[in-house]
């Protein structure tokens, strides 16, 4: 839809100057941009009273950060419970914007009182997620914020086959000719997948739920703070070494690999090949590709969880903090 709006000539002048330094492709964009963050705080008003970081926040002209999950989320129960063979897929490779996933579908769960269609979640999901990648971006632009620590990696970068393979990820999907559902969530086992008839439904498990509940430090305070909080991390290494064992094993097997030595992870291929050659989510013989995207995939998460740091050079990445050194947690 094309609305037209009236600027103080000043006003206009200003958001040219931002497109001219390169912070929006347009004064469209921006001007889009500007609506999405206000959406968001009309949205977020009422909620709880907002951090002393919010303020400086609002103040700034950024957007209100205070998200705050339903009391009370329906759940169900897992599709599958025989998850401990599986590798996580290697594009799965950030935590936070599944949890902004699971963060909105609870909301929209919670308002219907149990489990909605997949088509209705994946387009509220589509057009929910997108003020907060907006609002990140920006922050991001505004910082001159590097490609590596960036906060939005993982979010849809437009609305169209982005945004379809965000919410394939980071909602789900069903696999047609398998007739199974498929998904980061769904992997994890903190989304529950039923089928309807003809039409699938889809809403929280109870580990998905408290995985929700948990208080995210980015969605509470803005891009400044951290993805993860300790508590969210905990309780990630948690699932996987519960549930997916082999991949809590490759874990394992990765941190080994670089505490023995600085270098970059694709001088260690062949060692991680090792693993994945005796993996039955791999099979034998795999390429240097599906070896490489598989420990990239792997270490990305890790980063995350805190579990490794990236090294002084492009591939080189430190370890930090061995999955077992994780405080056992109770994810049920």
């Amino acid at each position: 839809m094309r609305l037209f709006a009236e600027l103080e000539p000043a006003a206009y002048e200003e958001v040219q100057q931002l497109v001219q330094e390169g912070k929006y492709d347009s004064v469209e964009q921006f001007l889009r941009v500007a609506a999405q963050n206000q959406l968001a705080i009309e949205r977020s008003q009422g909620d709880t009273k907002q951090s002393n970081q919010s303020t400086k926040t609002e103040k700034s002209g950024a957007r209100h950060w205070k998200y705050n999950p339903p009391n009370k989320v329906p759940t169900g129960a897992p599709f599958d419970d025989q998850r401990d063979e599986i590798l996580l897929f290697s594009q799965y490779y950030r935590f936070f914007p599944l949890k902004c996933a699971l963060y909105k579908l609870a909301g929209l769960s919670a308002d219907a009182g149990g489990a909605v269609s997949l088509n209705e979640a994946r387009k509220y999901i589509g057009e929910e997620i997108w003020p907060i990648r907006e609002a990140i971006v920006d922050w991001e632009e505004r910082n001159d914020i590097k490609k590596q620590n960036r906060k939005s990696t993982g979010f849809p970068k437009d609305k169209d086959q982005s945004m379809k393979r965000y919410l394939d990820h980071y909602v789900g999907k069903v696999q047609t000719q398998k007739g199974q559902p498929a998904g980061f969530g769904h992997d994890l086992g903190y989304v529950a997948f039923q089928e309807d008839g003809a039409d699938w439904k889809i809403q929280l498990t109870s580990t998905g739920s408290k995985f929700v509940q948990m208080d995210n430090p980015l969605l509470r305070n803005g891009p400044d703070a951290p993805t993860l909080s300790e508590e969210e991390q905990a309780f990630i290494v948690a699932t996987i070494r519960n549930d997916l064992d082999e991949e809590y094993q490759f874990m394992k097997h990765v941190y080994k690999i670089l505490e023995e030595g600085e270098e970059s992870y694709t001088n260690h291929l062949d060692k991680f090949r090792d693993f994945l050659e005796d993996s039955s989510a791999v099979g034998d013989d795999p390429s240097d590709n599906s070896v490489r995207s598989n420990a990239g995939g792997a270490i990305s998460r890790m980063v995350e969880l805190g579990i490794l740091e990236r090294g002084r050079r492009r591939g080189w990445y430190n370890t930090k903090r061995h999955p077992e050194k994780y405080n056992s947690v109770n994810i049920i």
